[in-house]
């Protein structure tokens, strides 16, 4: 066997092989969107730069070109990171004690929401500040129609919610009325205030409250399990 034959038989370098090449781009891209998360909690959305946030992740610009080609393709990726984060939190169990109706999940979810938005400068920048770009918008329209799914999923699972015309586009429609309370907020106030959390809950509760009679029956639990049927 020649010296070419052996050489063809060697393993490639790491840095060549498609599983590290892969691996070492998502890491790349989880430091750029870290980077940027942290800068948009000191920063407003306009003064950011996409060199800026190459920067501050220690990756190349031409990485950063090359996984997002602008900083706004890199704000929308964050965003549905940070959609899914705000899922994670509305899709948590309830608090057993704490749900006596339908509307209690509505207030816990809306309470649940803003704490988690007042624990996230960043998110409120991309999610309902009044700067993002139209496509980081509509992503976060496409987002909120699982939000209204999962709140519409969490009364089913503890009341017998009746069938109504449309009802999971009713269920969308009261995520935008709470998101637009809150960006309001945001956009004059630099924050979600307290009687804004209060006033979005009354808003949304008596806007679904057209749909949904007050009280609704409980869902009886499964007897041999215990679990809700």
């Amino acid at each position: 066997m020649d010296s070419s034959e052996k050489d063809s038989k060697r393993s490639e370098p790491a840095a060549a092989q498609p599983g590290y090449t892969q691996a070492r781009g998502r890491a790349r891209r989880r430091h750029l969107l870290d980077a940027a998360r942290e800068i948009l909690n000191e920063k407003s959305i306009g003064d950011v730069s996409l060199q800026e946030i190459s920067d501050h992740a220690k990756i190349p610009i031409s990485s950063a070109y090359h996984f997002y080609g602008n900083k706004n393709a890199l704000f929308a990726a964050l965003a549905v990171d940070f959609g899914n984060e705000l899922a994670d939190v509305l899709a948590s169990p309830l608090p057993a004690d704490d749900v006596g109706c339908w509307e209690d999940i509505i207030d816990i979810a809306i309470e649940r929401a803003a704490n988690w938005y007042a624990e996230n400068p960043s998110a409120r920048q991309l999610l309902i500040g009044g700067k993002a770009s139209p496509d980081i918008k509509l992503s976060d329209r496409v987002n909120d129609e699982r939000l209204g799914e999962i709140i519409e999923a969490a009364i089913a699972e503890n009341f017998v919610l009746p069938e109504f015309e449309n009802r999971r586009e009713k269920f969308f429609y009261f995520i935008e009325i709470a998101d637009l309370m809150m960006s309001l907020s945001e956009i004059y106030h630099g924050e979600i205030k307290e009687e804004v959390v209060t006033e979005a809950k009354i808003a949304c509760k008596s806007y679904l409250g057209a749909f949904l009679p007050k009280y609704l029956n409980r869902v009886e639990a499964d007897p041999e399990t215990g679990s809700q049927a």
